[in-house]
């Protein structure tokens, strides 16, 4: 309530009269009614469930907004990556240089550092073949840079790939052979394909022991490289057309 304090100096000989004006105003007895209820307020169901709605596809939004971003980001650096990875060389690799004969470039690095790699291991014959992309010297290079486990093997069982490999080529593996199964095919040579009675042409070191090819339709001559299979115990290319010693 408001008060109004008046003095009248004539008539009340200086008696202050205070008056009480009046308490209960309209508004503010609204006002007081607003709030006592304003804790006792009931949302309706459909009320709630539009207010649930909304903010479900605010965070859906969000959400949506935020995969589109990640997707973008991702595409951006994926191609980042393979425009880097074919301009540059991997660092394995990177350095390597040939020299087994000036006339002849490999057409990729990884078949540059390979041959360096066993370059001074294979027969003088192999070394000047690699300058014919149609040798079979050439043709088991250009096979086994594809391996993606290439960098991880010993330099024995490189050099056993390649030997296998070459002889494939050099005997009319891909054209003439009756079976060639699992040749050039399967990740580990020791299961290739042979017509002995074994399981496998290894040792149980994984080095190859037998080669076994008899009346397969090999076809050609062998290649000198087939001596870095140092540890052969037995070969047999029996009723085959084969050449060379």
């Amino acid at each position: 309530p408001r008060f109004r304090e008046a003095t009248d100096n004539s008539n009340c000989g200086g008696e202050v009269v205070v008056d009480a004006e009046l308490v209960a105003h309209p508004v503010l007895e609204m006002a007081k009614v607003v709030l006592a209820e304003a804790n006792n307020v009931h949302v309706s169901e459909p009320v709630k469930n539009a207010f649930d709605t909304m903010q479900n596809r605010k965070s859906k939004h969000a959400i949506y907004v935020f995969c589109c971003i990640l997707i973008c980001i991702t595409v951006i650096l994926s191609t980042a990556i393979i425009f880097l990875g074919r301009q540059q060389p991997s660092n394995s690799l990177e350095g390597a240089e040939y020299s087994i004969t000036p006339s002849f470039a490999p057409t990729t690095l990884s078949e540059k550092w390979l041959i360096e790699q066993i370059n001074d291991l294979l027969p003088l014959s192999s070394q000047a073949a690699m300058g014919d992309f149609e040798s079979p010297q050439y043709k088991a290079i250009a096979w086994l840079q594809k391996d993606r486990k290439l960098l991880y093997y010993p330099m024995e069982r490189m050099l056993q790939r390649y030997a296998l490999a070459t002889f494939y080529f050099a005997t009319s593996g891909p054209d003439k052979w009756a079976v060639s199964k699992f040749w050039l095919t399967h990740p580990d040579e020791c299961n290739w394909y042979t017509t002995s009675d074994r399981t496998s042409i290894c040792n149980a070191d994984g080095l190859v022991s037998h080669l076994e090819l008899k009346e397969n339709g090999l076809y050609g001559s062998l290649p000198e490289d087939i001596s870095l299979l140092s540890i052969l115990e037995v070969i047999d290319f029996g009723s085959n057309s084969l050449v060379g010693e």
